[in-house]
């Protein structure tokens, strides 16, 4: 792992969750969109935007952002 580069992905985070059966980092820095990392490398993998890009950025939660990452962590058990 290389924690440097992880901590530098993930600074200004406002909200992160670990996923490890898969062994990814999902981060939310409070726009329209989840990024995906590697918790191995550290590096991004994947981003993903659940939320409509035309409502405002505020009235996203942290239990919608929660939501939408068990929601692709599902996509991806799926796909797996």
């Amino acid at each position: 792992m290389n924690p440097i580069q992880l901590a530098a992905n993930l600074n200004g985070a406002q909200y992160v969750r670990y996923f490890d059966e898969m062994n990814i980092i999902m981060a939310w820095f409070g726009g329209y969109g989840v990024h995906v990392f590697d918790a191995t490398t550290g590096g991004e993998v994947d981003v993903f935007h659940p939320f409509d890009m035309g409502g405002p950025k505020e009235s996203i939660t942290v239990e919608a952002v929660d939501q939408a990452m068990e929601e692709y962590l599902q996509y991806l058990r799926e796909e797996a």
